[in-house]
């Protein structure tokens, strides 16, 4: 298995992921090839603790359209693009293996659908890394390889607006035009879909992970249903996250 796939994507224009912060949504950015930032040292440097079990993670990235099947040899359930809307290679996290068939998660509305593709027809890495959400503390939690790395406060979904539970996975990753805006130096996006916006700023309400420009409301309730952490945390893991690196979120 080849290392996990991971693609920098620089913002060509910031028209909006689900109305994470006033203005447009992070979710228009549009996106063409850029070079990684200078390394950081500020969130992934030294495990401080055990996490939970669950090593690793499997990623399937589709190299071309392919069909996702209600279950092996089963009806079409999805068509997905080799690509996601912001030009990311399409990678999809495996909740299981059975015979020459994965079953993974889908993108999108609603939250928690699944289908099935061949193994063969896919690109399979595998992911040490996991990122963890808790909405109630308030708190992202990082780990790799069974070790906590670092746990970071985060802003989240206020509450008419709330950041959607569940078991998701990254996308993309944004690089806005400007690394003092709104969205800070990178944008993550996230397979989760707001249950309450549907359409902001050009976007269908999409979840994004992101920095800020707006440090004093990382810790409170006060997006619109994205993630915000601060900037130099978002900086190191764009460093180290592949697409695909599942993200749960919980209450």
């Amino acid at each position: 298995m080849r290392a996990g796939t991971r693609l920098l994507l620089a913002a060509a224009l910031l028209p909006a992921l689900s109305g994470c912060a006033a203005g447009p949504s992070w979710e228009s950015l549009l996106a063409q090839p850029s070079p990684p930032a200078a390394p950081s040292q500020a969130a992934t440097q030294q495990p401080v603790r055990p996490a939970d079990p669950g090593l690793s993670a499997l990623i399937a990235t589709l190299p071309r359209t392919t069909e996702v099947l209600s279950r092996p040899d089963g009806g079409v359930l999805a068509v997905q693009a080799s690509r996601t809307e912001k030009g990311s290679p399409q990678s999809l996290l495996v909740l299981q293996q059975r015979g020459g068939w994965l079953r993974v998660a889908l993108p999108g509305r609603p939250h928690g659908r699944s289908g099935w593709v061949r193994a063969a027809a896919v690109e399979v890495s595998a992911t040490d890394w996991r990122l963890e959400v808790s909405l109630s503390q308030r708190r992202l939690t990082v780990s790799r390889g069974g070790l906590v790395y670092g746990e970071h406060p985060v802003a989240v979904g206020a509450a008419s607006t709330p950041t959607p539970t569940g078991l998701f996975f990254v996308t993309d990753l944004l690089r806005p035009p400007q690394s003092g805006g709104a969205y800070g130096p990178y944008a993550f996006g996230l397979s989760a879909f707001s249950d309450v916006v549907t359409s902001f700023g050009g976007g269908r309400g999409q979840i994004g992970l992101h920095g800020t420009n707006a440090p004093a409301s990382i810790g409170t309730a006060a997006s619109s249903g994205c993630l915000r952490i601060d900037n130099d945390t978002v900086t190191a893991l764009a460093e180290q996250l592949p697409l695909g690196t599942p993200v749960e979120i919980r209450v």
